[in-house]
């Protein structure tokens, strides 16, 4: 066996090198939640994150939550939705 730690990218290093490793070798990956992140918010990757990966097994989880700069601007996720489709362009997304 062979392990490498590949600098990450939000997860695009890790997940190109698995794609595209030899397919007489069995490769595998530690695949975070970027697995569905990625494609709904950067422009382009080189694969398809959902179709050129299959998951094999679940090894952990972990919490995730959005959050607001401002204390209690927003109460709930349905105003969390409205405020994001009234403004668009007007949000940025750190994950």
């Amino acid at each position: 066996m062979v392990v490498k730690n590949l600098p990450e990218t939000g997860g695009i290093t890790g997940n190109s090198a698995l794609i595209v490793a030899s397919p007489d070798v069995i490769t595998g990956a530690f695949i975070s939640n970027n697995r569905s992140v990625n494609p709904s918010v950067l422009k382009s990757v080189s694969y398809d994150s959902l179709n050129d990966t299959t998951p094999v097994n679940v090894f952990g989880d972990s919490p995730v939550f959005w959050g607001s700069t401002r204390p209690r601007c927003l109460k709930n996720g349905k105003e969390m939705q409205a405020l994001l489709k009234a403004k668009p362009d007007g949000f940025n997304m750190g994950s």
